[in-house]
């Protein structure tokens, strides 16, 4: 049973009153990259510019991309489009905490 008709044997549909306890805390719930599953596509935006902030930095795209286990062609592609997989944010956002305010030069990069 799927849709309107298992809402047919719900006690509150789609729609009706909920307690104001409950909307705000759902209203309340924001996610984090540790939500999602590894496979979700979520926005591109963090992981974009985390990526040039780096590169502001001195670090290249693909020493980046070779510290997120990435061949660099495959990096720079997945890196421009509008969404990225979470396991990849997670993974830029690791390598941007660990590396942001380090020197390159001070590490042969």
């Amino acid at each position: 049973m799927k849709g309107p008709e298992k809402w047919r044997t719900l006690a509150i549909r789609p729609g009706q009153k909920v307690k104001r306890e409950t909307a705000e805390q759902v209203m309340a719930y924001w996610p984090t990259l540790e939500d999602f599953p590894d496979a979700a596509l979520i926005d591109a935006t963090g992981t974009l510019r985390r990526v040039e902030a780096l590169a502001v930095q001195g670090w290249s795209r693909n020493w980046v991309g070779q510290q997120v286990g990435m061949r660099s062609e495959h990096f720079r592609k997945a890196v421009k489009q509008e969404r990225v997989t979470a396991r990849l944010a997670r993974a830029v956002a690791a390598v941007y905490d660990a590396w942001w305010n380090q020197d390159p030069l001070k590490h042969g990069v």
